[in-house]
């Protein structure tokens, strides 16, 4: 459950929000009152590292969009991972598995797969979304899933609903050992509205009664009692005020050169921001002339941009914090501030329409 902070379910009945099924699987089984997510604290790397077992500098998912080939892409294929997940090792144990939009999946061996993948230039077209999606997945699921559906599936694939409906689907006629199911409806919600607002409660209600579906769909299919199930979240939400975009002191160093659209055509550092986080990256880690200019350039930043981080972390501490070996610094925000992805123009400015986030330390409370 993506965006899932532990007060959610810890005091709901205090803010009078009803979760049935949450709330019995706590009277039934364990929960935690808190956990600590990685660093950054986003989606796709926490994801990595459930099921993988280690930070994102041992298993290779360092955000959730990255520069591959120099331009920055969304993050779809298994094939970034440097470490074995949980369903490669399954697979070898003759063990079964499934998954319905958990990221980084794409290209993997997973027996019934359909896989999490954002294109925003598609938004609004949903048959090319469609058509793209069916070219990752398990090849026939997604026409398998049209038929069992119908008109259902086509216009709200991505729908936390529907990816339900897809996951009892897998559940009742293949039986998966292992089967991974992301909602995301409830961080995007909270990233448009702010969390615990009637929104987020509202979103976290129809996620309950989801996973009830799910849950009475086993009983159905004779396998609830041999089944665990996990609810497990990838990080918390902060709320924020400003944005703060690094990325235009790279280009006036001289570290990206940008085209007549302002597109970066060359760079030898860039940002690579994660909501709380900003890791700044190289081209050519090793170039150590290279590391101590991009350093010296934030080392001397304008205070527009100062004012809003926290931290700077560099060298050694990069190791302890388990990020991308690519970075050579990383800034963190302070409160009500995050980081934008510009590489022109403001390097801040008020957040609009976007009133919380996360990216941050995984020690702060709200993460």
């Amino acid at each position: 459950m993506d965006g899932l902070g532990p007060d959610y379910y810890l005091e709901a009945k205090q803010r009078g929000v009803s979760l049935p099924t949450l709330t019995a699987l706590m009277r039934r089984g364990v929960y935690a009152t808190g956990m600590q997510s990685i660093y950054p604290s986003i989606t796709y790397p926490a994801h990595a590292s459930m099921v993988t077992g280690v930070v994102p500098r041992k298993h290779g998912i360092y955000s959730n969009a990255y520069y591959f080939d120099g331009q920055r892409q969304p993050v779809i294929s298994g094939k970034a991972y440097l470490v074995a997940p949980i369903w490669r090792a399954m697979r070898q144990a003759g063990l079964h598995t499934g998954s319905v939009f958990w990221p980084v999946t794409a290209e993997e061996p997973i027996d019934w797969c359909l896989p999490e993948a954002w294109w925003d230039a598609d938004k609004g077209h949903d048959e090319i979304r469609l058509r793209k999606e069916a070219a990752i997945s398990t090849p026939g699921l997604l026409d398998s899933l049209r038929h069992h559906l119908g008109p259902t599936l086509d216009h709200y694939f991505e729908s936390d609903t529907v990816k339900t409906d897809a996951a009892i689907y897998i559940l009742k006629k293949y039986r998966p050992n292992l089967l991974l199911l992301h909602y995301s409806h409830l961080d995007y919600i909270q990233h448009v509205y702010g969390p615990f607002t009637p929104r987020a409660f509202e979103t976290l209600q129809m996620q309950d009664t989801q996973i009830g579906r799910l849950i009475e769909a086993a009983k159905q299919a004779h396998i609830f009692k041999q089944t665990v199930f996990m609810i497990v979240s990838d990080h918390g939400h902060a709320q924020i005020r400003w944005l703060l975009h690094p990325g235009p002191l790279l280009v006036r160093a001289g570290l990206i050169r940008l085209d007549s659209a302002g597109q970066p055509v060359e760079w030898q550092a860039m940002v690579n921001p994660t909501g709380g986080s900003c890791a700044i990256i190289l081209k050519n880690p090793a170039d150590q002339h290279l590391r101590r200019k991009v350093v010296n350039v934030f080392r001397h930043a304008p205070a527009e941009l100062v004012r809003g981080i926290e931290r700077q972390f560099s060298g050694q501490q990069l190791d302890s914090l388990g990020i991308d070996p690519h970075a050579v610094l990383v800034l963190e925000a302070k409160a009500g501030y995050a980081f934008g992805g510009h590489l022109q123009g403001k390097l801040l400015e008020a957040a609009q329409g976007y009133h919380s986030t996360h990216g941050y330390l995984p020690d702060k409370p709200q993460m």
